[in-house]
């Protein structure tokens, strides 16, 4: 039986692979960051306004407003921040939740797991969208958003794998 040590907590590991336990005040540190963050994408998502369009409905033709706000990006220069806002928005406002969901959850599985969470928050929101009529329900949105989850966890997947190739060569 070995014993690995990572963040000053001792785990003992039956099949001598390295195990990736933080200490739980940095897994309460991620947790904190992560529901600060929720708070916020729930309030940005669905108390604010500020849209291109102003009356709420549906949009279930895959890419139309993508199409659309590129057109403006490209075309309309009165347009142009806002549809860049709407585009890149939706796209960065996830990244954080691919980055932090795995980190607040378990390791194993994470792909999976972070995909289904963010099918279910990101539709989730839009349902509500269209049920309150707070706001438009949109495939696009949900394209955009998981693009952004999926950016996220990218990121995460990028900076594990630079740590174990650090933590390989300091040992």
């Amino acid at each position: 039986m070995t014993r690995i040590r990572y963040n000053h907590v001792m785990t003992k590991n039956r099949n001598k692979r390295a195990i990736d336990r933080p200490s739980s005040r940095i897994r309460l540190v991620w947790y904190f960051i992560f529901l600060v963050y929720l708070a916020i994408i729930i309030y940005i998502l669905i108390d604010a306004t500020g849209s291109l369009d102003k009356n709420p409905g549906t949009n279930l033709v895959f890419f139309e407003e993508i199409r659309r706000f590129w057109n403006l990006i490209r075309f309309d220069e009165q347009n142009r921040v806002l549809a860049l806002q709407n585009l890149f928005g939706n796209i960065a406002i996830f990244i954080p939740f691919g980055f932090f969901f795995p980190l607040v959850t378990n390791r194993r599985l994470t792909g999976l797991k972070t995909a289904v969470a963010a099918i279910a928050s990101v539709s989730a929101i839009e349902l509500y969208q269209l049920v309150s009529n707070s706001g438009i329900f949109d495939v696009d949105d949900f394209i955009l958003n998981w693009s952004g989850v999926l950016i996220g966890w990218l990121l995460y997947k990028g900076m594990s794998g630079l740590r174990r190739l650090a933590r390989r060569r300091e040992s």
